[in-house]
């Protein structure tokens, strides 16, 4: 252990701490919902999420008993968070653990391209781009980055190596790192996909089949070795049919009715998002015709195709983090192109303005520090509304007493709610409800049937004036009694319990 610590020098050793430190104070000032720098913020997926895996701890099956439409992991992850420390504090340290795996992949990644403190600074500019995706954090996206960088690191190291041969391990790397996309976000796993479709298509033009098959054989053990214990567990649960439902089934509805019902605007917004993309192409170009033919048209086919994947479904910002690796890599790229000397100094002069020009496109919409402070700006002004609804939600909790908690089911209700009054529904479809039966209407005879034959004793309803369907508005009306109307959830009482 000493000869291992006397080999590191202490330039090593400062680049250890900084990339530390990033790692800490990354999620630290950016992940409002979850950081103890931002007390009493709470909402979006990131509830969902911590809710979902308090509901994991306390037992209940997951599709089955609670539902929401992504993979299994990402409510393993926040299961994990809830395990360690019941509250948000415990999503925050796995957090850290994961943004460390993240930021020690992004300067590996770097490392293959660039000097120790290029790769250090190309690290923190890319950590302060993602400022612009992140929305407040403990998103399927920051995690996948942790998942996506193994199999990025190992795409490009086989190209700047210029090995005569594919490793088989890599293959085994890729297969591993799409098991863990697939089965946290399958849209977010585009990247992994398309070095691994392009590397073995290179394979297969070089005629040697033998060792396709055998990278291939390898892809498919490292995707088993993922797959095939989550399978095993909900087929053990009896939840198997309903976790496919929800990871898979569900979402691609979800995806497709993103894009049908996507008004002008909204496309709009969407190319402006992927735009600083076409600063990656001009790079990977630039780099294919100086630098490694190879390595540059891999990334930049990988770019086309996480771009088509961004362009299908919803059009949330924080679906664009997914682009953070690609321009890890354009960035280290440009900075290579630039310390060293082409042959020519005309050609070398075209390499630097043409790839300066790149990431010059790749960060313009991104005025990311200004963004991340206004996160800060928008939680001090807003501090005593949420702090207000954090006491309003309590209040609320307070009127259902203990021996009731387990009968409780909440509709199209912030689903902060349940977590911050430390109260699991009784029903698993518990939040978004309107948003969902739009797209399976089944839902809707689901809901019917549980309000039929195992009415909960308390509901809670969102405020606003929406009126929800007609079977829960008679219901409402005839067996439960109004007994809060607060500014953001009104709660029923069933009559008689």
């Amino acid at each position: 252990m000493n000869r291992i610590f006397h080999k590191i020098s202490f330039s090593q050793y400062v680049v250890i701490i900084m990339l530390l430190l990033m790692s800490f104070f990354f999620p630290f000032f950016f992940s409002a919902y979850t950081s103890p720098f931002y007390p009493g913020f709470h909402g979006a997926d990131s509830a969902i999420f911590m809710t979902m895996g308090r509901a994991v701890v306390q037992g209940k099956l997951l599709y089955k008993e609670i539902f929401d439409i992504k993979g299994p992991l990402i409510f393993f992850i926040n299961a994990l968070g809830q395990f360690i420390y019941n509250g948000r504090f415990g999503t925050f340290l796995v957090q850290v653990m994961f943004m460390t795996g993240t930021v020690l992949g992004m300067y590996k990644t770097a490392r293959l391209f660039i000097s120790r403190m290029k790769s250090v600074a190309a690290v923190f500019l890319s950590l302060i781009v993602m400022t612009a995706t992140y929305e407040r954090g403990n998103l399927t996206e920051e995690y996948c980055l942790t998942f996506i960088f193994p199999s990025l690191f190992c795409a490009c190291r086989y190209w700047k190596e210029g090995k005569k041969f594919h490793p088989s391990i890599y293959s085994l790397i890729y297969g591993l790192s799409m098991g863990l996309l697939l089965w946290t976000r399958i849209n977010n796993g585009a990247t992994v996909m398309a070095i691994t479709f392009y590397i073995y298509l290179t394979i297969v033009f070089t005629g040697n089949m033998k060792l396709f098959v055998k990278n291939l054989l390898f892809f498919q053990i490292g995707l088993l070795m993922i797959s095939v214990p989550i399978i095993v567990l909900f087929w053990m649960q009896g939840s198997l049919k309903e976790m496919f439902y929800g990871t898979f089934t569900f979402l691609f509805s979800y995806a497709q009715a993103g894009v049908l019902a996507r008004p002008a605007w909204k496309w709009n917004m969407a190319l402006y998002n992927i735009s600083p993309a076409v600063g990656f192409l001009i790079v990977t170009l630039i780099y294919s015709r100086y630098m490694n033919r190879n390595l540059g048209k891999m990334l930049g086919f990988a770019i086309l195709i996480t771009i088509g994947s961004l362009l299908v479904g919803m059009n949330y910002p924080h679906y664009y983090m997914i682009l953070t690796p690609l321009f890890l890599v354009a960035l280290s790229m440009t900075l290579e192109i630039i310390s060293k000397k082409q042959p020519e100094r005309k050609k070398s002069a075209i390499a630097y303005i043409f790839a300066l020009t790149g990431i010059a496109l790749s960060v313009y919409q991104n005025f990311s520090p200004v963004k991340a402070y206004m996160i800060r700006m928008y939680y001090d002004k807003t501090k005593p509304i949420y702090l207000g609804s954090v006491k309003d939600y309590l209040e609320l909790a307070e009127m259902i007493p203990m021996e009731d908690r387990d009968s409780v089911w909440g509709y199209n209700i912030n689903p902060a709610w349940y977590y911050v009054a430390d109260i699991l529904p009784c029903f698993k479809y518990f939040i978004n409800q309107e948003q969902h039966l739009l797209i399976d209407p089944q839902m809707k005879q689901e809901i019917v049937d549980m309000l039929s034959e195992h009415p909960p004793k308390w509901i809670a309803k969102n405020s606003s004036d929406e009126v929800p369907f007609i079977e829960l508005r008679d219901l409402l009306e005839q067996n439960y009694t109004l007994v809060a109307d607060l500014s953001l959830i009104r709660l029923y009482h069933r009559i008689g319990e």
